[in-house]
């Protein structure tokens, strides 16, 4: 196997761009098994990307030679390709946030873009907050919400499965 050339198909490199929210919750063994992984990745042939952010920290990060480096979009469920005949299911108008807890989804910031984009234009859109959380969680986004003034625009259904969120999608 010689000949053969060492692939990798990277999601993100997050916790090793954002080691310091990572790697303080994590223990040191762990920490250890992860940079270990992330040092072999440096003698890889080939790597494939999810997107164009995370080809960009692997050329930084990882000091990968951009032509090493190759972008393959993830795909998507036939499920969501859109209708031929579009039905409109709500007039609501409303920007969908599908994420996470995790500091990485950037879902506080989702909120207050959200909040600086509603107080500047007045707008009646609701902020559909879509994913799993706990009762902390929830708490916490929802006083985050109160200090931003637009409580009364955030809704939070929590987890949803495929067939709701095909409909939110709509």
């Amino acid at each position: 196997f010689s000949n053969c050339l060492n692939v990798v198909t990277m999601y993100d490199l997050i916790p090793f761009v954002m080691q310091d929210t990572f790697f303080k919750e994590w223990d040191k063994k762990t920490t250890e098994e992860y940079l270990s992984k992330i040092n072999k990745l440096k003698s890889y042939d080939l790597f494939l990307s999810i997107s164009e952010s995370t080809q960009n920290d692997i050329i930084q990060h990882l000091e990968c030679n951009p032509e090493k480096c190759k972008v393959t979009y993830a795909g998507v469920s036939s499920s969501y390709v859109p209708d031929i005949y579009p039905k409109r299911v709500s007039n609501e108008k409303y920007i969908l946030y599908l994420g996470g807890f995790d500091p990485r989804k950037n879902m506080y910031r989702a909120v207050e873009a959200f909040s600086r984009f509603s107080h500047s234009y007045e707008s009646d859109f609701k902020l559909y907050i879509v994913c799993a959380f706990d009762d902390e969680s929830k708490r916490n986004l929802i006083a985050f919400a109160k200090d931003h003034n637009i409580l009364e625009k955030i809704y939070l259904p929590g987890y949803v499965d495929d067939a709701q969120l095909k409909k939110i999608y709509k």
